[in-house]
């Protein structure tokens, strides 16, 4: 099963999979989230929860069919954390943090299918790297045990000093009837848009400094391993 590293559009407003932006449509059966501060976005489901929040130069979205408010994670939903200045407060390269994760799962998981590694050139020249794999695993989720499949990408460009994990999971049973919503989403996310700067940041996030924080991918994935 293919992850969706040739089919992402934007990332960090960049427009990364293509020469130009490609014109931003809501799909049916979807709204958008706006990431406010960084003039962001990203798709959810139409019924299905958010939550974004930051702490230090993480900045966590969160997406879940389960409701986030209850506190109780979730069982199926998508989770970005993007980490700015990353080698700045760790002295480790974006790349390497991005990569950890990457290895990280696929030591402890059931490796169902890996991409090649991707580079792209963004309209601004920004250059961007993505690694992207499919496991299997079964973790404790809202009290139960569930095995469940997981689609993770890894962005990273060492010039901006910045990277990200993105992680779309559910029961592995229910993988094949949420193609649709994972494509969905990763066809247009933008994490900073063309507008960052002009408005006040996300609460809690500071991606010009403060120290980096553990990224969080609570819920659907049981936790990534640590990149301190």
């Amino acid at each position: 099963m293919k992850t969706l590293l040739s089919k992402i559009v934007s990332f960090f407003g960049t427009g990364a999979a293509q020469s130009k932006p490609l014109p931003f449509v809501v799909p049916t059966g979807f709204e958008v989230v706006q990431i406010e501060g960084f003039d962001g976005r990203v798709l959810k489901p139409e019924g299905w929860h958010h939550r974004i929040w930051g702490k230090g130069t993480t900045l966590i979205v969160q997406l879940a069919k389960e409701d986030l408010s209850k506190g109780n994670g979730f069982i199926t939903g998508f989770t970005i954390n993007a980490v700015f200045m990353a080698k700045k407060q760790s002295g480790i390269e974006a790349e390497q943090h991005a990569c950890h994760y990457i290895e990280g799962y696929k030591s402890k998981c059931s490796l169902v299918s890996e991409d090649a590694p991707l580079t792209t050139t963004a309209p601004s020249g920004q250059r961007f790297c993505k690694r992207g794999i499919v496991v299997d695993e079964a973790l404790e989720l809202m009290g139960q045990r569930i095995p469940c499949r997981l689609g993770i990408t890894t962005f990273w460009s060492n010039s901006s000093d910045m990277f990200a994990v993105m992680t779309f999971g559910c029961p592995r049973q229910d993988w094949e009837q949420n193609q649709r919503i994972y494509t969905t989403i990763c066809a247009d996310i933008v994490i900073v848009g063309d507008g960052f700067g002009k408005e006040k940041p996300q609460q809690g996030v500071s991606p010009n400094g403060g120290p980096a924080a553990q990224l969080d991918n609570s819920g659907v994935t049981g936790g990534p391993p640590s990149v301190s």
